[in-house]
């Protein structure tokens, strides 16, 4: 099933939440994401390298329960070997956590003893799934600072096309198009007849230290970053093993180093009959 593309996909409500706060009424900008049908673009064919769960696990963010547990990553390492997306070369290297407790994944070129010049890029995969709920990334980097072909993705994923692979994504790039927007939401699903499709809303996002949420309740996913929001409703499946991930890699073209840092992450398990956001 293929559906028509678009190039822009246009904000289409603003509305203002207050509520109060200490006595104090306070103003929301929140700005509604039209999700509209969109073909998915061909994968670009590479020879892919195999990686295995990571030995040594990382330690970031946590879940919000009562013991603050924390969130273990396994750094995806191709061992100099392209891989998906984009035929990057992975390298756990390129993952590591500052002084301040900081996560930072980096894109870089490097020249191979043969001479030729790779893209090693960074993704992490959370260890567990942690089924419904919402992850909160706070990314301290501002999308305007990211290169046209550089992508940031926050995504959930798992290699099962049964269920369109359980993916949904909050990705940051103009996807090598200087003057598109440079923030989409992504939901791949697959209806009961079978129809592989895909939903997306772009729009223009800019700002340090942004709240990024993909939040999958049973039969929804809401998508936020800073003020705008975005609403999934129809063939969302169960989370089943899906898990989480962060990555950074190179859409096409050529790129210099790039370092993205992400403040925090949350994961927020969902609650049946919890207040409405």
């Amino acid at each position: 099933m293929k559906f028509p593309h678009r190039h822009w996909l246009i904000t289409v409500v603003l509305t203002v939440v207050t509520f109060t706060v200490a006595g104090i009424y306070t103003a929301v900008r929140e700005v509604r994401v039209a999700m509209v049908a969109s073909e998915a673009p061909p994968p670009r064919a590479c020879e892919l390298a195999h990686w295995e769960d990571d030995p040594e696990p990382i330690v970031f963010g946590s879940i919000n329960d009562d013991r603050a547990t924390p969130l273990f990553w396994h750094r995806k390492d191709g061992r100099g070997g392209p891989m998906n997306p984009g035929c990057n070369h992975f390298s756990k290297d390129n993952v590591w956590i500052d002084g301040r407790g900081r996560l930072h994944l980096a894109l870089e070129r490097r020249v191979l003893p043969t001479g030729e010049e790779v893209i090693h890029a960074a993704e992490i995969v959370s260890t567990t799934s942690l089924g419904f709920g919402a992850y909160e990334v706070v990314v301290v980097t501002d999308p305007q600072d990211l290169p046209a072909n550089v992508v940031l993705g926050l995504f959930t994923y798992i290699e099962e096309p049964a269920v369109a692979n359980r993916e949904f994504d909050i990705e940051l790039s103009r996807w090598s198009e200087s003057d598109a927007p440079n923030a989409q939401f992504v939901s791949h699903f697959l209806s009961p007849a079978g129809d592989i499709g895909r939903l997306r809303g772009r729009f223009e996002q800019s700002g340090t230290f942004l709240t990024h949420i993909i939040d999958w309740r049973p039969g929804e996913v809401r998508f936020r970053s800073g003020e705008f929001t975005g609403r999934v409703v129809r063939f969302v499946p169960g989370p089943g093993n899906a898990r989480f991930r962060m990555n950074l890699w190179r859409h096409r073209g050529a790129v210099s180093a790039v370092d993205v840092v992400i403040d925090d992450i949350t994961f927020v398990p969902f609650v049946d009959g919890r207040e409405e956001d």
